[in-house]
């Protein structure tokens, strides 16, 4: 039997022991859902990750590629301006050597100067005739020479642009190996569908090269021993793991972040991009015709000039009698030469024979004053050795332009 004193002590005591009971089953309980509770909360977090940069993945390798076709573009416009400048200049330079050609053809069809009076001394045909046959032979080699190296610009630039320089567009086992289905996701292992939050990954983040230096190179080629960053290689987290997904990512599709063969970068960051090497190649193809056709074309000038000069000092001699106007004539045609001469290829650098053009430039003042001498009111033998010894010295004077 129990006392009276001990009865309250003894219903304590099993309440307490009750109470113990319950809760050891309630835990019990609770942890029975609990337990699957989290398990699916842990799935359904993991796998909305994975969803999540399954299309960031997509989306980079698309945004990857529209950059690469841009800079493809890029390449392909500096092909096309590059050929266009030669071309567009060969072009202009044909309607103008033409043009020369065709007014050369006028003044040499005649054979002669002054059609209405007597003929011009000679000498003073054969320095008109020389200048205007000389015109013609290198306006016309500069106009063969301008259509030659455009239309071998043109073909470079079609070869380039249809066969080496062409838009990277993805293939579709490209876009096929870049989209990943959802089913994906049963592939992945167990500790990344059930990973806790703000716990380690179970792969290890991959050291990504710098952004100003993407071939990891100093300046001397060797390889720079780079300190992993994970704040600054993945700006989102402070972690230096990531799941399996990313790492296959990295390792199978980016080609640990090149697209060249072999994970290398396709070229040094100071080389030249490959489409300009190709075009200087293709440059070797036309460049000499484009030079030597500039050089034809200014000595075709040249001569024109001097042919004009000479056609216009016969013509106010013989037919108007103007020694004034023969006198002034040649200062505007010179005055043109010496400043193409000035603008083309005397302006800088040194010369074997400097200043020796002026000589060449004062041909036609000589050959003047020998046809001034040669219209003479009475014979005078004196006067005609003069008149003889300046037109060789205009001669001279042509062949000094010549050097």
């Amino acid at each position: 039997q129990v006392s009276a004193t001990h009865l309250p002590t003894a219903r304590a005591r099993s309440g307490e022991v009750l109470q113990r009971a319950m809760f050891g089953v309630t835990s019990a309980a609770t942890a029975a859902v609990a337990g699957p509770a989290s398990a699916a909360w842990l799935f359904s977090y993991n796998k909305e990750n994975f969803a999540n940069d399954t299309g960031m993945r997509f989306g980079k390798f698309m945004m990857a590629r529209g950059n690469a076709n841009a800079q493809v573009a890029q390449y392909r416009e500096d092909i096309a301006g590059i050929t266009g400048m030669t071309i567009s200049k060969m072009d202009s330079w044909q309607g103008v050597t033409t043009l020369f050609l065709a007014v050369g053809a006028a003044l040499s069809c005649a054979g002669r100067i002054g059609m209405h009076g007597c003929a011009p001394p000679g000498w003073f045909c054969g320095l008109f005739s020389g200048s205007i046959f000389m015109s013609i032979m290198f306006n016309g080699t500069s106009l063969w020479l301008a259509m030659h190296a455009s239309q071998r610009a043109q073909c470079a630039a079609t070869s380039l642009l249809t066969r080496k320089v062409r838009l990277p567009i993805p293939s579709m086992g490209q876009l096929d190996n870049a989209r990943v289905i959802a089913s994906s996701f049963e592939k992945q292992p167990a500790r990344d569908m059930f990973r806790v939050p703000f716990m380690r990954h179970p792969e290890s983040a991959p050291d990504m090269p710098h952004a100003e230096d993407p071939a990891g190179k100093t300046k001397s080629g060797s390889k720079k021993k780079h300190t992993h960053d994970p704040q600054k290689e993945f700006g989102t987290t402070h972690r230096d793991t990531i799941p399996s997904w990313l790492h296959d990512e990295v390792i199978v599709d980016k080609g640990d972040g090149f697209i060249g063969e072999g994970g290398e970068p396709l070229h040094d960051p100071h080389e030249a991009p490959d489409h300009f090497k190709l075009l200087m190649k293709a440059q070797e193809s036309w460049r000499d015709y484009d030079v030597y056709a500039r050089i034809c074309m200014l000595y075709g000038v040249v001569s024109y000039l001097y042919a004009v000069c000479y056609f216009a000092v016969g013509t106010a001699m013989v037919e108007l009698r103007g020694f004034w106007v023969m006198w002034s004539i040649p200062m505007i045609f010179m005055g043109a030469q010496c400043l193409i001469m000035r603008l083309d290829i005397l302006r800088t650098g040194s010369h074997r024979l400097p200043n020796l053009e002026f000589l060449g430039h004062m041909a036609p003042y000589i050959a003047v004053s020998a046809l001034t001498l040669e219209y003479r009111y009475y014979y005078s033998e004196a006067q005609k050795a003069v008149a003889w010894g300046l037109a060789l010295l205009a001669i001279f004077a042509h062949f000094a332009m010549a050097l």
